[in-house]
């Protein structure tokens, strides 16, 4: 069936230029978090998903999408989003105060923490 097909050289062949994509992707950012090192890196992973759940537990049904769950349009007025379904969340996430956050202190100290250009990610 399906895992068959999916390991079949037609089906790798179709998705050969996906693959290289991804396999270039993916060494960009092993390059980059190498240049950040893995610590600094991680501190950073851990400061985005604290925020995340920060998030998560603010919004937690306050979003109001541009459809009902039976497909029916919510006028942009009544809905929380900036336009066609993006950022439905903006206004709970904008409340957030993410102060304490080691990611956000080192930004405001110095926001060339986080300058992809200087880590490496658009240049190598």
């Amino acid at each position: 069936g399906m895992k068959s097909y999916f390991e079949s050289d037609e089906w790798q062949y179709k998705i050969r230029g996906d693959l290289l994509l991804y396999r270039a992707a993916s060494a960009s950012l092993d390059r980059t978090i190498d240049r950040l090192g893995r610590a600094e890196f991680d501190r950073n992973l851990q400061a985005l998903k604290e925020g995340l759940l920060m998030a998560k537990d603010n919004c937690q049904g306050r979003v109001r999408t541009q459809c009902t769950e039976g497909g029916a349009w919510i006028p942009f007025d009544n809905n929380t989003c900036y336009i066609w379904g993006e950022a439905c969340d903006y206004e709970c996430i904008n409340e957030l105060d993410l102060t304490h956050l080691e990611i956000r202190r080192r930004l405001a100290a110095s926001p060339d923490n986080l300058d992809l250009a200087k880590a490496g990610s658009l240049t190598s």
